[in-house]
């Protein structure tokens, strides 16, 4: 009996060690997958979110951001990723026109959506609740509506310690060869891919 004892105790301890090195493995894993940096990883994102990706685009297009003239809305996930921040930056600041940032917006709601209404953007608990899913599933700390061409919108992907930075970028018309010369080929074939390309964000 006491042997038998014995030996289920060696059997937990093994047992435990085994778990604890899945565990630390599994997180060694997870880091190194959070933190992609090369086109290949990053395409593979693309085609294996791209429901997520097209989820945004539908939001964007639905308020009519993606072709605002006036102003950029920035939506970025918080540090504990269970809310999102909205900036929204003038792209001529002056004295009629400075920047307003919203803090954590599920959280602030009501304030939030009355400011938001000023731009005519109405929007619901639920739109907060799937843009904040749509970002983690897509992997992405931002979305944003651009001017560097006609309607475009910009998601900006997690890539730490990394010399080149990448971002995802939708173009609303079709990608014509000087896009294409500036920014690459479509991201893939399919009916999204076509509108997107994965362009340089900086280089260090």
């Amino acid at each position: 009996m006491l042997f038998t004892t014995s030996y289920t105790k060696l059997i937990v301890l093994y047992m435990k060690k085994v778990y604890i090195v899945t565990i630390m493995l599994f997180s060694v894993l997870s880091c190194r997958q959070t933190c992609p940096c090369t086109r290949e990883y990053l395409i593979a994102n693309f085609l294996n979110n791209e429901k997520y990706f097209s989820m945004l685009i539908d939001f964007y297009n639905s308020h009519d951001i993606v072709n605002n003239k006036e102003e950029q809305f920035v939506f970025t996930l918080n540090r504990c990723k269970d809310d999102v921040d909205i900036d929204i930056i003038p792209y001529i600041i002056d004295d009629k026109k400075k920047q307003i940032s919203l803090s954590n917006i599920r959280a602030n709601f009501e304030r939030c959506k009355n400011i938001l209404s000023i731009y005519n953007i109405n929007i619901r608990k639920s739109d907060i609740a799937s843009v904040i899913n749509c970002l983690k599933s897509i992997n992405c700390r931002m979305v944003r509506n651009t001017n560097y061409y006609s309607g475009q919108i910009e998601f900006i992907p997690y890539q730490n310690e990394c010399k080149i930075y990448h971002s995802y970028i939708y173009h609303k018309k079709e990608i014509s060869p000087d896009i294409i010369k500036f920014t690459g080929k479509p991201i893939s074939s399919s009916h999204l891919g076509m509108h997107f390309t994965l362009s340089n964000e900086s280089m260090l």
